[in-house]
């Protein structure tokens, strides 16, 4: 199976002015519980994360994560308020809660084998947000 660390740390120095992340994830960011049932796969977007000193990185992507659309948003740890972590199966679920009440929820799974240190990479990622467990 090919991987795609290469493509994806290209496009991840893009916006970290050429420096390594120390982890990165490929994730799927959703939408509220409701639109996921009326829409299932469309309601998601999925993305690659990556983090570096307190910034976290979301690069837009397709489902597999070898391309990129060009759009990204970044979040400052300073800017969460609170981290909610919930693991059903294979599935960690993640909820930020920004300091102006907007959430980010996102889920990550180790089954995705594209990116060589997906699981190591979520650990740090959740270290990073003060999960533990």
């Amino acid at each position: 199976m090919k991987d795609f660390d290469a493509i994806a740390l290209e496009e991840i120095k893009k916006y970290t002015q050429g420096a390594d992340p120390e982890a990165y994830v490929y994730c799927v960011k959703y939408a509220n519980f409701f639109l996921f049932i009326m829409f299932g796969l469309l309601a998601q977007k999925p993305h690659v994360l990556a983090t570096r000193g307190e910034q976290f990185l979301f690069l837009r992507s397709n489902f597999g994560g070898n391309k990129f659309k060009g759009e990204y948003s970044v979040l400052q740890k300073s800017d969460i308020q609170n981290v909610g972590y919930k693991k059903f199966f294979l599935a960690n679920y993640i909820t930020i809660t920004k300091n102006d009440g907007t959430k980010v929820r996102f889920v990550v799974s180790t089954l995705y084998k594209r990116f060589k240190n997906q699981a190591d990479s979520l650990e740090k990622i959740k270290a990073k947000l003060g999960i533990t467990g």
